[in-house]
C-alpha cells in the first residue's frame, strides 16, 4: 500500500514540474512554419495594426478556430497585453463550464468555457497565443496549443 501512494505522490509531483517548468517562445517563423505545415493559410496583419510594442501579429483560422498570435518587443509589453486580454475575457465572461488559470515563471495561461465559447490566452515570454472557437470546437483548439507547445 505504501508503494501505491509513493509511486502516485511521485506521478502527481511529475505531472506538477511539467507543468510549471519554464516554455520555450515560438519565434514569427516557428509559429508560420508549424501553422503552414498543417495546412493552414498564415495571415500577418503586423502592418494594419497599432498596437504599441506588437511588432507581430498573425492571424490563422482553423475550421471554426480563430488563432491569434503576437510578438512583442520586451516581455513586460506581452505582460501587459495579457492582463488587459484577460480583463477583457473576464469581462465577458457568462456561465463559466470549466475555467483553469496556470502561472509559471515565463509563462501564464488561462483556458475557459463559458456560454458555449472556448477561450485560451497564454504568453509565453514576450508572445501571446490568443484561440476563439465555439465550445464544439474545443478539441481542434487544445490541439493547437499542443502543436504549438503553448
Amino acid at each position: 500500500m505504501k508503494k501505491i501512494i509513493l509511486v502516485a505522490l511521485l506521478a502527481i509531483a511529475a505531472l506538477f514540474v511539467v507543468a510549471c517548468s519554464p516554455r520555450e517562445a515560438l519565434t514569427a517563423e516557428e509559429f508560420t512554419l508549424r501553422m503552414a505545415n498543417e495546412g493552414h493559410m498564415v495571415l500577418n496583419i503586423s502592418d494594419t495594426i497599432d498596437m504599441p510594442g506588437a511588432e507581430t501579429y498573425i492571424v490563422v483560422e482553423v475550421g471554426n478556430v480563430e488563432v491569434e498570435f503576437l510578438v512583442f518587443e520586451t516581455e513586460a509589453q506581452a505582460r501587459n497585453m495579457y492582463n488587459i486580454m484577460l480583463g477583457l475575457m473576464e469581462d465577458g465572461r457568462g456561465t463559466v463550464s470549466s475555467h483553469r488559470e496556470t502561472n509559471a515563471a515565463n509563462f501564464n495561461r488561462i483556458t475557459q468555457t463559458s456560454s458555449g465559447i472556448f477561450e485560451a490566452l497564454t504568453r509565453v515570454e514576450n508572445t501571446l497565443l490568443y484561440i476563439f472557437a465555439d465550445a464544439s470546437d474545443r478539441a481542434e483548439a487544445e490541439a493547437i496549443l499542443e502543436l504549438l507547445g503553448y
